[in-house]
């Protein structure tokens, strides 16, 4: 379904118009959704299921990385699986470099300040941690790698406009009657339905959601 299929659908079962909820405030609802759902699937399968990978080069000297943002060959990064490195170039005989897996860590329960492991920590056995949207690798590189950082994760969904067309929705396509029954909520409480109305409406939203999720952890790969 595209952006307006959704919207539609999700009013019928609202019991509204656009003269009760407009399209821009259905879209903001809509997203609102669409990122709750989307990240309870990023918690809940641990798993290959929408794990994508990014490379990015070593910077000599630097310790800190962004997250990737989207382009138009790769999608955003949403959360950190795993972070492996190459400090020096070393390559198999096919030419792939070697990647050293790095251990995450909470910078806060670290025995010394992290400039203490920039400094300290072996290549062999770097470790990671995440800071807002940013990576946090030790030690730094001594100097630069292409490709020295491999991420893996899972990726961003951008909000939805009302041109989204269903390939763009970033959900399997049986899935997006969660997203309907999420916004039909939505929009039935704005409206002002009654709360056992709304309430049903939950329920079946959550019923969805949780049928939709187990599918796709059970999925074979």
């Amino acid at each position: 379904m595209n952006v307006t299929t959704i919207i539609a659908r999700a009013r019928k079962y609202a019991k509204c118009t656009t003269s009760n909820v407009s399209d821009t405030s259905a879209l903001d609802y809509l997203n609102d959704i669409k990122n709750e759902y989307w990240a309870e699937i990023v918690q809940r399968l641990d798993e290959n299921y929408n794990w994508q990978e990014w490379k990015g080069s070593l910077v000599s000297g630097q310790g800190e990385y962004t997250f990737p943002t989207k382009t138009i060959t790769s999608d955003a990064l949403k959360a950190v699986k795993s972070i492996s490195i190459n400090y020096n170039n070393k390559s198999y005989t096919n030419g792939g470099l070697i990647y050293v897996r790095a251990t995450p860590v909470e910078s806060i329960s670290l025995a010394y300040d992290w400039d203490y492991y920039v400094n300290n920590q072996s290549e062999d056995k770097p470790i990671f941690a995440i800071i807002d949207n940013s990576i946090k690798i030790a030690p730094e590189p001594l100097s630069a790698v292409t490709d020295g950082l491999k991420i893996t994760g899972a990726r961003e969904i951008e909000d939805y406009t009302l041109s989204t067309v269903s390939a763009d929705i970033g959900i399997e396509t049986e899935y997006h009657t969660v997203l309907v029954w999420g916004l039909s909520e939505l929009l039935a409480m704005d409206k002002g339905l009654p709360p056992e109305d709304i309430a049903m409406l939950s329920n079946k939203y959550e019923i969805k959601k949780s049928q939709s999720i187990k599918a796709m952890a059970e999925r074979k790969e």
